[in-house]
């Protein structure tokens, strides 16, 4: 293989390389984008359960424990 064709064939290779860092990060980017949405509406949902569990609250109904005990 000649000198230029391995300097070509580096080249295409680093730009691969690159292209699949860059996807790296847009994948990496998202993931934690989406974690980041899904976790927070959860969290309120999961405090206004325990907030339901307790006492001074008053008691739940049976249909309204059902529902808490599915969290």
């Amino acid at each position: 293989m000649s000198e230029r064709a391995l300097t070509e064939r580096n080249q295409a290779l680093s730009d691969r390389n690159q292209a699949l860092r860059d996807a790296e990060r847009l994948r990496n980017d998202f993931v934690h984008h989406v974690s980041y949405e899904l976790r927070s509406p959860l969290t309120n949902i999961i405090g206004f359960i325990q907030l339901l569990d307790d006492p001074a609250i008053g008691p739940l109904n049976t249909k309204q424990r059902e529902y808490a005990a599915m969290s």
